[in-house]
């Protein structure tokens, strides 16, 4: 199976068309799901100023969209971006800190 439409979009946002992409690619695969779905998301939304809180929230929604289509899903930790401020990094920590946490089955 290919793989998703549209792996490195810059510039979504969890809390933005990112929902919308992961929806019209779990419909798109309906019929033959992914196993696996890796999800990586938040850097964009820490940049635009969201709370790690929403942003989590928001990862969770999509989480569960790609849990509901079948597959399992990787999450991963928001990575270091250059030139970041000390609030940002501990931002970063803060979401790192949530995903981390996370339990659920498959992800």
């Amino acid at each position: 199976m290919a793989g998703l439409s549209d792996p490195v979009s810059a510039g979504d946002q969890v809390c933005g068309a990112y929902m919308r992409r992961i929806k019209d690619d779990c419909k798109k695969a309906a019929k033959q799901p992914y196993d696996w779905i890796i999800i990586m998301g938040g850097t964009n939304d820490l940049g635009w100023g969201k709370p790690p809180a929403v942003i989590y929230e928001n990862l969770t929604k999509v989480w569960r969209v790609a849990l509901d289509s079948g597959a399992k899903v990787l999450a991963l930790n928001v990575i270091e971006a250059a030139g970041s401020s000390q609030g940002m990094v501990r931002k970063r920590k803060d979401l790192n800190d949530m995903i981390a946490k996370h339990e659920e089955d498959r992800l």
